[in-house]
């Protein structure tokens, strides 16, 4: 019936779709870094685990070379070796000892934001299963990239609901009748600004019309109201069916006739 210019609202339209794309793009580089996070704190799990087993393997050495050069110091004060041999000893017992707390300083950088006192920090009881608290430290080491992820998927949405909010209003700028009929008023103009309690257009359904006609007073006892009637319209060369809705209690006194009204189906609207 009518259509209100859109040419503002499809400007809009273009530019939330653009921004729907840049956020959908956003998403997926939040993704990809949520991703690499995790992939990361998998390697460093892995990292921490082998430098464990290096800080264990470096102390039972260590350990080991100790009870040695204890045991050759004893000998020594015997006579049983030589100093030489005694200071060699003692030089890799050094070595050994270096070794091991540089490993252990190694692995204390390492295990920092992996250790069971950042779960606690982080507001978490320290799960007893080890598979159980890698996860959750997975979790707690990626918790700003998720962050990002889910704003970003927030974004998304926002996107998404304003471009659909304006498709709505572009659909909502062709006018349409709710009902079938014809337009029997017009109160607008071509390019006439309107407001939502603008009236616009007047619609009459013609699936149903009364016809009116006129009936001599011998014949008004007879006619009764839900009586069917049949119509013949000359210029149109057709005969209407319906029934009789009023039969006027007013007697026309030139005349001698009551208007009668008859409700008739019109579906091919041939009745105007």
């Amino acid at each position: 019936m009518a259509k209100i210019e859109t040419y503002s609202l499809e400007l809009q339209l273009k530019e939330a779709v653009s921004e729907l794309k840049k956020a959908q793009a956003n998403l997926r580089l939040a993704e990809e870094k949520l991703l690499q996070a995790q992939r990361n704190v998998e390697q460093r799990l892995k990292a921490i685990a082998k430098s464990k087993l290096e800080l264990t393997d470096k102390y039972v050495t260590l350990q080991n070379t100790e009870d040695i050069l204890k045991k050759k110091e004893k000998l020594f004060k015997a006579g049983g070796v030589t100093e030489t041999e005694l200071n060699t000893l003692r030089t890799n017992y050094h070595t050994v000892k270096t070794q091991f707390l540089q490993t252990k300083k190694d692995y204390e950088t390492l295990i920092v934001g992996f250790r069971d006192s950042d779960i606690v920090k982080a507001g978490y009881d320290v799960p007893q299963d080890e598979h159980k608290k890698n996860e959750l430290l997975t979790l707690i080491n990626t918790a700003m990239e998720e962050a990002e992820r889910d704003a970003a998927k927030s974004q998304v949405e926002q996107a998404k609901t304003q471009v659909e909010i304006i498709k709505a209003n572009i659909n909502e700028a062709s006018i349409t009748s709710p009902i079938d009929g014809v337009v029997a008023v017009r109160s607008i103009d071509i390019g006439e600004k309107v407001s939502e309690d603008t009236n616009l257009f007047v619609i009459i359904n013609t699936s149903e019309v009364y016809c009116i006609a006129q009936l001599n007073e011998k014949d008004i006892p007879f006619v009764l109201p839900e009586q069917k009637a049949e119509i013949t319209i000359d210029a149109l060369n057709k005969v209407y069916s319906g029934k009789v809705k009023i039969v006027s209690p007013v007697l026309d006194q030139s005349s001698r006739t009551a208007d009668v009204k008859i409700l008739c189906s019109n579906k091919d609207n041939s009745l105007k």
